[in-house]
């Protein structure tokens, strides 16, 4: 997959090159951010959403409101996701007032 991904992306490098000669480096590079900024979000909603299909999607409990306001911690994927929550909470929480790392 990295191999045909670089047989693919190796031309552009050839095709941007010539045309930053041309027009500047400037011009590019922004509508580089341009088009991530447009883009990001969109495509990492998607990314989630078939990632994770209807039929493997906890069902929100009632009373939780119709918002995402349960996603950041952990409560939308159950399961390993919210064990590695607690785990940090659990460090953060022990660490000390200095923020010192916990060894085990």
């Amino acid at each position: 997959m990295i191999a045909a991904s670089l047989l693919i992306g190796t031309p552009f490098f050839i095709v941007f090159g010539a045309l930053s000669d041309k027009i500047g480096r400037k011009k590019i590079i922004m509508t580089g951010c341009l088009l991530a900024v447009l883009t990001y979000f969109p495509l990492f909603h998607a990314l989630t959403h078939y990632a994770n299909p209807p039929w493997r999607r906890p069902k929100r409990p009632p009373g939780r409101g119709g918002g995402r306001s349960g996603h950041l911690l952990g409560a939308v994927q159950p399961g390993r996701n919210r064990e590695i929550y607690l785990a940090v909470r659990h460090r953060q929480k022990h660490a000390g007032h200095l923020g010192r790392a916990v060894h085990q």
